[in-house]
């Protein structure tokens, strides 16, 4: 996956092709809404399949968009910003030669930034490098999204990334979960690449932002973490997190978990070392002050990872304290709803006569052929809207529903005067940007809101597509 990412141009392409030597390979980019100009030097690369995006899904879902147009036994992903090294597809072939059992595998980041921009920068490639290279085990459970190679069966079968992550988050531990009980993940030392790493203040940001969002994961998954533990560099990262919650749980008033005090003394002995092992060879390579500075970057590193740990775990609790009280609410009104029974409380709404389809067995045939101007407006909705405060269940109907393209405001007019919270809206499926759009915009405004949407099937392959015209 790329975003106007200029090192894919300048690094990545001419590596891999210097590599190749002549090979052919099935090189694909998803262009996640790039520039135009960008695009433009882009298409103009040799033996480069590429596929396009209007909107910005993000790298999981760009993953799994080239995964599916592949039709390659394995399939390699590579992030943008990295440089190919020398020797690196020859231990690839090497390994696809001859697998054994494994159906996955993970490269290595080198001990050099691509960019060489700043001390904190290199500190962070010579760390993970250190980290991944020490590590005594053939195999091991993560499965890195950097440098990573899956059988491309076994990927589909998974269920691929989750789309879930819109950036560049957690998706690959989450992933990594799932591969863990089919397969481990081959370590690939001479797999070698050189990684943009960020600068400082960047990394800073994202040891928060992304120990936030994997302490529900790592709790709702405890069973298996402990393969995962000391087996490869996120891991070591993990246990440094668990190290800075250790000291930071010391705080009055916070409550804890008691097994993670066990899993931080666990970690301490597995991180330290490596922590030593890593700011050792960087105040070998830079100056005594500029390496002391750089060891208080690193912990700064982990003690905001630790802050993020603790706060995704304070917000996972009042997410699930929030479900709790808003499933009580629910089930209150329904039954007030009930024992009073003085107005109507399911409503189906049919919403527009317009609709994309031309099915032959659509009842509403002649009005969908030709829709007449007669849906409600607004200003009547909201009539009908109040005059129905108890509803506990909506179903919009059509035609296609999405079709009316103030559905969102519909929505909101019975979200606010008729109370709804459970909302149901059958589609035929075919609008899917334009669905996907709305129904986050509802997300967004109405987060109360329970949404089922239901996609009409009617058969199996092609026939499906012959009685849906």
């Amino acid at each position: 996956p790329v975003h106007d990412d200029e090192i894919l141009l300048t690094h990545l392409l001419p590596s891999i092709r210097r590599e190749a030597s002549g090979q052919t390979l099935d090189i694909i980019v998803v262009a996640d809404r790039c520039g135009a100009d960008f695009l433009t030097r882009l298409r103009a690369e040799q033996g480069v399949r590429i596929f396009e995006t209007k909107h910005l899904y993000g790298p999981s879902a760009a993953r799994n968009l080239g995964a599916q147009k592949s039709s390659a036994q394995w399939l390699v992903f590579l992030d943008s910003d990295l440089r190919m090294e020398h020797g690196s597809l020859r231990t690839l072939e090497d390994f696809l030669a001859s697998p054994g059992p494994y159906q996955s595998a993970c490269g290595v980041d080198s001990d050099g930034d691509l960019i060489g921009r700043s001390p904190a920068a290199r500190m962070m490639a010579l760390w993970v490098h250190k980290t991944l290279t020490d590590i005594p085990q053939a195999d091991s459970t993560f499965f890195g999204t950097r440098h990573a190679v899956v059988l491309r069966d076994l990927f589909l079968k998974i269920g691929e990334f989750s789309v879930a992550y819109e950036r560049a988050d957690v998706e690959d531990y989450e992933f990594s979960v799932r591969l863990s009980r089919f397969s481990r993940v081959k370590n690939l030392k001479s797999f070698l690449f050189t990684h943009r790493f960020p600068e400082a203040k960047k990394q800073r940001a994202n040891y928060f932002r992304r120990a936030r969002l994997y302490a529900p994961l790592m709790f709702r998954r405890q069973s298996d973490m402990g393969a995962t533990s000391g087996s490869s560099g996120v891991s070591v990262v993990a246990s440094l997190i668990l190290v800075a919650c250790m000291i930071l749980i010391m705080i009055p008033g916070l409550a804890w978990k008691a097994e993670a005090m066990g899993l931080a003394l666990v970690g301490l002995a597995a991180s330290v070392a490596s922590q030593r092992r890593g700011l050792a060879s960087l105040h070998r390579r830079e100056c005594r002050v500029l390496g002391f500075l750089l060891t208080l970057h690193f912990h700064l590193l982990m003690l905001l990872a630790g802050l993020g740990l603790i706060t995704g775990h304070l917000e996972n609790a009042g997410k699930l304290v929030l479900r709790q009280v808003r499933s009580v609410k629910r089930l209150w009104r329904f039954t007030w709803c009930w024992l009073h029974r003085n107005s109507p409380v399911y409503l189906i709404f049919f919403i527009t006569g317009r609709c994309n389809a031309r099915c032959s067995f659509c009842f509403n045939l002649e009005t969908v052929m030709n829709p007449p101007d007669t849906d409600l407006t607004l200003e009547e909705i909201e009539r009908s809207a109040r005059s129905l405060p108890h509803l506990v269940q909506l179903t919009l109907s059509g035609g296609e529903p999405f079709m009316r393209q103030d559905i969102v405001e519909l929505v909101g007019l019975f979200y606010t005067h008729s109370g709804v919270r459970n909302l149901t809206i059958p589609t035929n499926g075919s609008l899917t940007d334009l669905s996907l759009a709305k129904l986050r915009e509802m997300a967004l405004r109405f987060p109360e809101l329970s949404v089922r949407v239901s996609v009409s099937l009617d058969a199996v392959g092609e026939r499906h597509n012959e009685l849906r015209k």
